[in-house]
């Protein structure tokens, strides 16, 4: 069941190239296993980034990703 609902990615160069552009802007809080995390959804064309983290969620829409607490009230939007 896990691997016909999960695709594991493994990180490569372009992801830690685009963490570590992130972390240097000052305009979100990322934490850099955040930042990863958004980068390898974004380089890999996530449709949705789902997070229980107001901080990431917050982040991720200052950088234009389509972050979201999957609709649980609370937690960021929709």
């Amino acid at each position: 069941m896990l691997a016909e609902s999960f695709t594991v990615l493994l990180p490569d160069r372009r992801d830690f190239t685009t963490a570590r552009e992130w972390l240097c802007r000052f305009d979100t809080s990322l934490k850099a296993s955040d930042a990863l995390h958004l980068a390898i959804a974004a380089n890999h064309g996530a449709e949705a980034i789902l997070s229980l983290d107001k901080r990431m969620i917050a982040s991720g829409k200052k950088l234009a990703l389509p972050t979201s607490a999957g609709g649980l009230p609370g937690y960021g939007g929709s």
